[in-house]
């Protein structure tokens, strides 16, 4: 029942009484007047009995919240300005969030996912089967791998990733079909396939399960379809595979009689018991691989197998997770600005408000309603502005979910949710509160006989309120110098890594990859009489400067002729198969010695800088021999180098140089899949489609993929830390101009309320000069306390982003020397504008200003 349905059946009450009284014998005036006189005070009992259905506080909110609508709406310039700058901040940190949200907080998408626990990123194949026998913590260890292949149906074909792995694996990660069936134990030469794969390369034929195809070159049928909500989400150890896309599963189960299980390199997921915590799993592992190693001192599993044991999703996110917590405590800094910034505008507005406010406290209001009502005032406006921003992040989310896929894991499954919202409105609230609490005090505590006896609608204000506004004018600058300072170093990190010497030209150089697969291409002869034919055309097309190939690396250890390495100490080294073309193609520069040819005589390499540092110091290598990944020890000469390369950083532009060997591709074991490189004289994009073709016309069942320049192939290796410098760049230039904006409204205010103290050192004999410099003085002298303050926070807050950075000192002293002066200039040119406006100031229009 409302308020007005009460009165209306008091009304009813006192209108029935009053019959009564007309039936008893009594005029209408006189019956009325005894009805009113026997009932009481109506609208006292009206409101009493609404405080017992209704209570008190709720009304007066409700009247809070409504006179709240009708002052913005009295303001419409303030109100827009500041859900605009709300709306930026909120925005902002509820995009962010958004992320976290998914990556951090939200769980992988399979059953009992806090169960599953990453144990080591290489396990031996013999020491999966131990564990898996003798652990008691762990309910299933399950391994999977990954490979990419050519999948071959008709006259069409693609390569596709795709997981080999048990039905454990499937069962383990809640996979259901979406047509047909999941394979089992008992199945061999099937093929899952994904709902995106069935779709765009199947058409999505409702008839395609039990189709057969060819899968890495062998035959294979559809058993089933998964749906789209199915994902991949775990972890893969490997180069390149960051963050591959999963299209196909096949079953694979491993047999501990297999003589490859011996040497066979695992990757597993485990799954924990219920009730077993993560700390008795890993005390456990641990202790049955300090037992293997301690019976077989292999010493190649003890310096590959390296356990990591932890959370699956830790580990899936790794570097990621710290990188996404600077960005939110980065984006709450903007917020905190934003907050100041609508603070001092309160401010500036409780000036012309003082008479409203000493008029209310004058009938009765007291200081906590007083404060209750700006307080109402600062929450509906940050709630609005945090629907601005809700809308503004919605906007902004597909942007930044494009630009860093490749960079955060399982940002594409990010999307607004509930607990988005939730945070979205506490922040809101809490939002409100900051930037209301601090003014509606100070008004609370206004004069009242001051307030009422001015007439006017500005009044100057006091050296408290004047301090405030300076203070938060300086804390603005403080916040803003500790994300330039962060972005700063991000930029300087990222120009240091491009600068960075490459070891290679990558300009003009198109890459793509060829996987041979099928009986034609058996054994080692087919692959490399393809490779030939292959080479001689893309070599002689127009517009092909050079042209090489390399295979897949091979990760081993450097075994080097009359040197014995400490047991712990072995150096490892990449081994890449490649012809000829390929130096000339990469632009590499030959530091000492000849390039390989594609006909050796003998069994010959080529190692790079690094190798030869690390092998033999300041002893020339050349004429030196060492053991060929290709070779077998005691049956096939050592293989002598003939040449040394400078470092190449091709791979990952951020990563340190390893060693490497250099083997022609002649006498590659494996070379069943490749990287072509060709140099061109012109755009090496616009040649594309016809190396396309001449790789087709020799077979249209092998596919081309992964096709881009080697620039673009090197932007993306450092993906993960150009999405940061974006988005830290970003915050940091809104939080710069939020700030300027920031001091240029504290200026203009300070001399707005004392125009008239201006106008009488005006009057006075003060020259126009004298009031800039004043004005600029005061200022600076807020600014140079905001910066400092700032500089001894960012001292020690971006310690935190070490791991972010690439050889440069989370304390980089040009670093910190240009932020400050640019901050400084900014601050400065802010505090102008108000200060040359203040030197024009009449005085005699000023002396009659209040």
């Amino acid at each position: 029942m409302s308020f007005d349905e009460l009165q209306r059946d008091i009304e009813e009450h006192i209108e029935h009484e009053t019959r009564d009284n007309i039936d008893r014998g009594m005029t209408p005036e006189a019956a009325r007047a005894a009805a009113l006189r026997k009932f009481g005070n109506t609208t006292r009992i009206a409101e009493d009995t609404w405080s017992v259905w209704h209570p008190a506080w709720l009304d007066r909110l409700l009247q809070d919240v409504r006179y709240a609508f009708r002052v913005l709406s009295r303001n419409p310039g303030f109100a827009l300005v500041a859900i605009l700058t709300l709306a930026l901040g909120i925005g902002m940190n509820t995009a962010v969030f958004t992320v976290v949200n998914t990556v951090l907080l939200n769980p992988l998408p399979y059953p009992d996912a806090d169960r599953l626990v990453w144990l080591a990123d290489a396990i031996h194949g013999p020491d999966y089967f131990e564990w898996k026998a003798r652990s008691h913590s762990f309910e299933k260890f399950i391994p999977y791998g990954y490979d990419s292949a050519p999948i071959v149906f008709g006259s069409h074909a693609e390569q596709v990733g795709s997981i080999a792995t048990s039905d454990e694996f499937l069962a383990m990660t809640g996979a259901r079909p979406e047509r047909g069936r999941l394979f089992t134990a008992a199945d061999r030469n099937v093929i899952l396939i994904t709902h995106k794969l069935w779709t765009r390369s199947f058409g999505s034929d409702p008839d395609v399960v039990g189709k057969p195809i060819r899968f890495n070159g062998h035959p294979f049928t559809i058993c089933g379809v998964l749906p789209e909500s199915y994902r991949f989400a775990l972890p893969l150890v490997g180069p390149g595979l960051d963050n591959p896309e999963i299209e196909a599963y096949i079953p694979e189960f491993l047999d501990p009689e297999d003589p490859q299980i011996q040497g066979a390199l695992l990757t597993v997921v485990a799954k924990m018991r219920p009730g077993v915590r993560l700390s008795q799993g890993a005390a456990e592992i641990e202790a049955i691989q300090a037992d293997i190693v301690g019976r077989d001192r292999n010493i190649i599993r003890a310096d590959m197998l390296k356990l990591r044991i932890l959370p699956i999703q830790e580990r899936l996110v790794g570097e990621s997770r710290r990188a996404l917590l600077v960005l939110l405590a980065a984006v709450a800094f903007v917020l905190l600005i934003a907050c100041a910034n609508i603070a001092n505008l309160t401010m500036a507005r409780a000036a012309s408000r003082q008479r409203e406010i000493a008029i209310r406290a004058a009938i009765g209001a007291g200081r906590v309603r007083i404060v209750a009502q700006m307080l109402a005032e600062g929450i509906v406006l940050a709630l609005i502005g945090g629907a601005a921003g809700l809308l503004f992040a919605r906007l902004t989310l597909g942007a930044v979910i494009q630009f860093g896929s490749h960079a955060v894991p399982r940002l594409d499954e990010a999307a607004i949710d509930l607990r988005v919202l939730g945070f979205t409105f506490l922040v809101s609230t809490v939002t409100g509160i900051l930037f209301g609490l601090g003014p509606a005090i100070s008004m609370s505590h206004a004069t009242l006989g001051y307030g009422l006896k001015e007439g006017g609608l500005t009044v100057s204000a006091g050296r408290s309120r004047i301090a405030v506004r300076r203070f938060l004018m300086a804390g603005e600058l403080a916040v803003t110098l500790v994300l330039l300072v962060g972005a700063g170093l991000m930029v300087r990190s990222f120009w240091r890594m491009s600068a960075h010497p490459s070891g290679f030209a990558p300009e003009s150089i198109l890459t793509m990859k060829v996987g041979l697969s099928g009986p034609s291409y058996q054994g080692s002869q087919a692959p490399v009489a393809y490779f030939d034919r292959l080479l001689a055309r893309v070599g002689a097309a127009p517009g092909v400067s050079a042209a090489g190939i390399t295979n897949v690396p091979v990760l081993g250890f450097i075994q080097a002729e009359g040197i014995q390495f400490p047991k712990q100490k072995r150096p490892g080294t990449i081994y890449r198969s490649v012809s000829t073309g390929y130096f000339r193609a990469m632009g590499m520069r030959l530091v000492a010695g000849r390039w390989l040819t594609d006909r050796e005589p003998s069994a010959s390499v080529m190692i790079n800088e690094s190798f030869a540092r690390a092998v033999y110091g300041k002893y020339d290598p050349l004429g030196r021999r060492i053991r060929s990944p290709n070779s077998n020890p005691g049956k096939e000469p050592l293989a002598t180098i003939v040449g040394v390369v400078a470092d190449m950083r091709y791979a990952k532009l951020d990563a340190r140089p390893a060693p490497e060997t250099y083997v022609p591709y002649r006498q590659a074991i494996d070379l069943h899949s490749v990287d072509i490189m060709v140099r061109t004289a012109g755009d090496p994009s616009a040649l594309s489609g016809d190396i396309r073709k001449i790789i087709f016309d020799l077979d249209p069942t092998q596919p081309v993929y992964d096709v881009q320049t080697v620039e673009q192939a090197l932007a993306g290796s450092i993906a993960p830390r150009r999405f940061n410098l974006l988005l830290l760049g970003i915050f940091a230039a809104a939080a710069l101009v939020l700030a300027v904006v920031g001091i240029y409204g504290v200026m203009g205010c300070a001399v707005a309320q004392r125009t008239h103290e201006i106008g009488v050192r005006m009057a006075l004999g003060a020259r126009r000069s004298e009031v800039v410099r004043m004005v600029v003085r005061q200022g600076m002298a807020t600014a140079a306390a905001g910066i400092a303050v700032g500089a001894a926070a960012a001292f020690g807050l971006t310690r935190v982003m070490r791991s972010l950075l690439y050889e440069i000192a989370p304390t980089d002293r040009p670093t910190f020397a240009v932020v400050c002066i640019v901050l400084a200039a900014a601050a400065f040119l802010a505090c102008c504008l108000p200060a040359l406006r203040a030197s024009r100031v009449d005085p005699v229009v000023a002396l009659r200003y209040e």
